[in-house]
């Protein structure tokens, strides 16, 4: 489990635990856990301050008024409780108190200014989207401000749970954002909000936006050169923040952009600081001039931003609008199409495909085989009525492949999905058509035990990983896919050592764009291959256990792998520099995948459960129990809405991703189930079992 954040004194980031220096300002964080917390006080509600956190306690009263419900989070100096104001029926309010334990002199004096300038502010501001005060006051030695209670979620934690957002979505929330925003800019004095970030906009249930935390909120002088003192979130806060000039309306419009660049394109920005890849959509579409819109906001230089808020909206409302009308015609266009007639039952009745004449079978290749392959008829596939086409139900078998002689190890898609290649404790490789079962290839190696495959980006060849002994160090080859062809062969390097090590590959996985190949097992560690040049790129060593499971990020600059060890390492796949580690299951971790836009991982184990978490902070956002023995396989449907986990006690899970509830369960095999794999178009799902057999079925 990844240990809590702890927030810097003087600029309130969040920093990871182990960190001994705030990424922000320097501010040194050694002592910032050990904090001495304010002394418990009477009450004459059943709840006090908890002495080890310092903390109000649920049913806590504060100023005789407003009893506390529930924290709501903290960060910095302050934290949020949401209370009942008992001397008004009870009503839901907001509770932020500022707490001066642990600061310095000069630290309190700044916060006080901050938690005072936020009650100044707000009980002067009006408008739908701000947050009303109804009262500040001290107590025991802490500042408080009671404010409205606003029911929903923070962008943040919708974007931790959902990753980027539709594109229309975006567009209404960046609409909002100017409307409040513009409102700010034209008081008098300007109000800038310096703070702008997904964390500190909630989304209601109904859609509304409101903005929160006005701690770091200015108003504009024209005749200072400078604030007292730069704040601002890295990632988000304008270049010009950082060197305390006094910031401007551009400065918002600048943190604006970096947030509706997140929401669009998944990127983190306080990972890569004034570092953002451009938005590019097609030329002819309406949403070409957004992309161009959010970049002009991120420049660097301020008088190269729009000039305020009035402008940025009016490009957002004209770019929504667009995209509305487009819609209007491309269903309307759509509407005017005719059916076009589809032949009874052929929409999901597997066709028997005639094969091309079969090539010259290179060494190792043979054509025959110890059983035959099943086609398999679709359960449920009668005819259709009206002669429209329509999805099988799910869970429907496409096909029944019988060709192992023993249990199947794993399997993995054609890049096409028109074929399956599958490898089996029988010491034989079938590559099979996805529709039909019928074997294009077999290679066969009787010296060794293929334990892992993967199937090359562009299609072109496999990776076969094997058990490894002293006689044969070479566990690792690529072949050509379609003629058995030796394309690399990896042989350990001698000596008694790495004789006696366990060379067994046991995960592998090509990296997205087919450059480089990693694999891992036996012996502790993950190499990564240039597969241009076919030389050994860097090695991983982090674990201290044989390494079970691996992959790659989308964009292919990090990995995630687990081992015996119950530890999943997140590393660079540059560098080969850890990240992160995380202990998230309470035994053996048996496979990991990401989510398609790169922001979630899902993890399963043996502890019968499957964990999806962020991949930037590592907070839980769901967890799925429903099954009942081990679960040994998972994976994330490339529409990203889906998982499927496979168990021991021969069931394959599909849930949603998002809430984690069940959808389908799928019982066709005999046996355990080792691997489950999505086809590249997310409909069908394949599954390899111990009972010997790897069948393809309809799963959306």
């Amino acid at each position: 489990m990844i240990r809590p954040n702890v927030y810097c004194t003087r600029c309130g980031t969040a920093n990871r635990a182990q960190f001994a220096f705030c990424y922000a300002c320097g501010q040194p964080l050694q002592n910032m856990a050990t904090a001495s917390p304010a002394p418990a006080t009477g009450n004459s509600g059943s709840g006090g301050y908890r002495s080890h956190s310092s903390q109000l306690a649920p049913r806590y009263l504060l100023k005789q008024r407003y009893r506390i419900i529930t924290r709501l989070g903290n960060g910095g100096f302050a934290a949020v409780y949401k209370a009942a104001d008992e001397q008004s029926g009870n009503r839901p309010v907001a509770v932020k108190e500022m707490n001066r334990g642990g600061l310095t002199p000069l630290e309190i004096a700044g916060a006080a200014d901050a938690f005072k300038r936020e009650a100044v502010l707000l009980a002067k501001l009006k408008h739908p989207s701000l947050p009303g005060i109804y009262d500040h006051f001290t107590e025991a030695g802490r500042w408080y401000l009671v404010m409205d209670y606003i029911e929903g979620e923070t962008l943040e934690a919708r974007f931790d749970r959902l990753g980027r957002l539709r594109v229309e979505d975006v567009l209404l929330v960046g609409m909002q954002l100017c409307e409040v925003l513009g409102y700010l800019h034209n008081c008098q004095p300007p109000v800038i909000f310096r703070d702008l970030k997904p964390a500190n906009i909630i989304v209601s249930p109904q859609g509304r936006i409101y903005l929160i935390d006005f701690g770091l909120a200015r108003l504009f002088d024209p005749a200072k050169s400078k604030y007292s003192s730069p704040f601002g979130s890295p990632g988000y806060a304008a270049p010009e923040q950082y060197d305390s000039p006094q910031t401007t309306v551009r400065a918002d419009i600048y943190s604006l952009g970096a947030t509706l660049h997140q929401l669009l394109t998944g990127d983190y920005p306080p990972l890569r600081p004034f570092e953002f890849s451009p938005i590019r959509f097609p030329p002819m579409s309406p949403l070409a001039s957004l992309g161009d819109l959010i970049m002009r906001m991120l420049e660097m230089n301020p008088d190269r931003r729009p000039e305020n808020m009035l402008v940025v909206a009016r490009e957002l409302h004209r770019i929504a609008n667009q995209v509305r009308e487009a819609s209007k015609d491309a269903a309307q266009q759509a509407h005017k199409q005719p059916s076009v007639p589809v032949t009874p039952g052929s929409s999901f009745t597997p066709r028997n495909l005639s094969r091309s004449p079969s090539m010259p079978l290179a060494s190792g290749l043979s054509g025959a085989l110890p059983r035959q392959a099943v086609p398999h008829t679709p359960r449920g596939g009668g005819p259709l009525s009206n002669g429209n086409v329509i999805a099988p139900p799910a869970g429907t078998e496409f096909c029944v492949f019988e060709g192992h002689m023993e249990a199947i190890e794993d399997l993995c898609w054609s890049p096409d999905g028109a074929l399956i290649a599958s490898i089996s404790a029988d010491k034989t490789a079938h590559i099979w058509n996805a529709g039909t079962g019928a074997i294009v290839q077999t290679y066969r190696d009787a010296r060794k035990r293929a334990m892992a495959l993967a199937w090359s980006p562009n299609g072109s060849m496999l990776a076969l990983g094997f058990a490894g002994d002293k006689r044969n160090p070479e566990t690792l080859q690529v072949i050509s896919a379609l003629s058995g062809e030796q394309v690399f062969a990896y042989v350990r390097n001698a000596g008694f050592w790495n004789t006696q090590a366990d060379k067994t590959i046991s995960a592998l996985a090509w990296s997205p764009d087919g450059t480089r190949l990693a694999c891992g097992g036996g012996e502790f560690k993950i190499d990564i291959f240039d597969t241009r040049l076919w030389r050994q790129h860097i090695t991983y060593k982090g674990h201290n256990s044989a390494i079970y499971a691996l992959a790659w990020s989308p964009d292919g600059r990090q990995i995630i792998s687990t081992g015996a060890d119950d530890a999943i390492h997140l590393w660079d796949a540059v560098t080969g520099k850890n990240v992160s580690t995380y202990f998230k299951h309470s035994s053996i971790v048996s496979g990991v995948a990401w989510s398609p836009n790169g922001q979630r991982i899902v993890s399963a184990s043996y502890d019968k459960t499957a964990q999806v978490w962020n991949a930037v902070t590592g907070t839980s956002l769901a967890t799925y129990r429903n099954h009942i023995e081990r679960i040994q396989s998972v994976a994330w449907s490339p529409g990203g809405t889906r998982i499927a986990t496979a168990g021991r006690d021969g069931s394959v899970h599909v849930w949603d991703a998002n809430k984690g509830t069940p959808i389908l369960t799928y019982k066709g095999h005999r046996d355990s189930v080792s691997v489950v794999r999505w086809s590249p178009d997310g409909k069908r799902l394949a599954t390899a079992s111990a009972d010997k057999t790897a069948r393809v079925w309809y799963a959306a």
